[in-house]
C-alpha cells in the first residue's frame, strides 16, 4: 500500500505538477518510510534457526557493553600508567648525547613522547609478544634491567588480565545462549522430534504384528535383541524392567500399547528419571 501511495505520487510530481508549476512537498522524505519496512526484516532472525548464532552474538555484545566499557577503562589506565612510567625513565637516555644516535632514535620512536609511548603499551597489551621488538631494545642495548619491568607487565597485564577479561566475555556469552528462549524452545523441540523418531523406529521394530499395538510379549521379545537394550540404555530405561515399563505406558489399562502411549510414556520416563 505505501509502494502504491509513494509511486502514484511520483508519477503525479513527475508528469503533471510539473507542467503547472506545482510539486508535491517532502516527497523525498516520505521515500525514506520506505526504510522502515526493513524493519520487518529483524524479524526473519528472531524465528529463523539460521540465524541463532548470530542473535546470540547480538544479544551478548548488548550485555556486555557493561564489561566492555569497564575493561576499557582498566586497561587504558594500565597502559597510561604503564606509558608515563616509561618515557619519564626514558628521558635522561634520550637526552644524553654521549649515547649512540641510532639507538636514540630507536627508542625516541618508541618511548620518546607520552603519545609514543601510550602506542607502544597499547601494543604490548593487546598484541601477544608485542613486546619483543620494543622490549628487546630496552634490555640488550639500554639497561637489562628493564627486563623486570617487561617480565612483571607481560605475566600481570598481558597474561593474566587480558585472559581474566576474556574469561569474562565468554561467561557472559554463556549466559546469553542459556538464558535465549528461542534458542531453548528450539533446542527442546528438536530434541522432541529426535526422540519421536527414535520412538517410532523402536515401536516399528518391536511390532512384531504390524498391528499398530504392542503388547506385552512383543515388547518383552524385542528387550532381547541387543538393539532395543540399547535403545532402552539410552533412554535411561532398564531392560530388566520390561513389564513395569509396559505397564506404566499402558495408560488405558487395555493390555496394549499405542504409538502415542507409547511416545508419552517414554518422554514421562526420562523427565522422572
Amino acid at each position: 500500500f505505501l509502494d502504491a501511495i509513494l509511486v502514484t505520487s511520483s508519477m503525479l510530481d513527475m508528469y503533471f505538477l510539473s507542467m503547472v508549476g506545482a510539486s508535491i512537498p517532502n516527497l523525498s522524505a516520505a521515500r525514506t518510510l520506505r526504510l522502515a519496512r526493513l524493519v520487518k526484516v529483524l524479524r526473519v532472525v528472531r524465528v529463523t534457526k539460521v540465524f541463532t548464532q548470530l542473535r546470540v552474538l547480538v544479544k551478548t555484545i548488548l550485555a556486555s557493553m557493561g564489561s566492555l566499557v569497564w575493561s576499557m577503562v582498566l586497561l587504558s589506565t594500565v597502559m597510561l600508567l604503564g606509558a608515563i612510567f616509561m618515557s619519564q625513565m626514558l628521558q635522561t637516555f634520550l637526552l644524553d648525547s654521549n649515547n649512540d644516535p641510532g639507538i636514540r632514535a630507536e627508542v625516541y620512536e618508541n618511548y620518546g613522547t607520552f603519545v609514543r609511548s601510550f602506542i607502544t603499551m597499547f601494543e604490548i597489551t593487546i598484541a601477544a609478544g608485542g613486546w619483543a621488538r620494543s622490549g628487546r631494545l630496552l634490555i640488550e642495548r639500554v639497561d637489562r634491567h628493564y627486563v623486570l619491568f617487561f617480565f612483571v607487565y607481560v605475566f600481570v597485564v598481558t597474561f593474566a588480565m587480558i585472559r581474566v577479561i576474556t574469561a569474562v566475555f565468554l561467561k557472559e556469552t554463556l549466559n546469553v545462549a542459556n538464558n535465549d528462549q528461542e534458542s531453548v524452545i528450539a533446542e527442546q523441540m528438536k530434541r522432541n522430534d529426535d526422540l519421536v523418531r527414535r520412538c517410532k523406529e523402536a515401536f516399528v521394530a518391536a511390532d512384531s504384528t504390524n498391528d499398530g499395538q504392542l503388547s506385552l510379549e512383543e515388547l518383552e521379545d524385542c528387550a532381547r535383541t541387543p538393539a532395543m537394550k540399547a535403545w532402552l540404555a539410552a533412554n535411561e530405561l532398564d531392560a530388566k524392567e520390561v513389564a513395569g515399563i509396559f505397564y506404566l505406558l499402558d495408560d488405558e489399562g487395555d493390555g496394549t500399547i499405542t504409538f502415542q502411549e507409547f511416545v508419552s510414556g517414554v518422554m514421562r520416563l526420562r523427565g522422572g528419571a
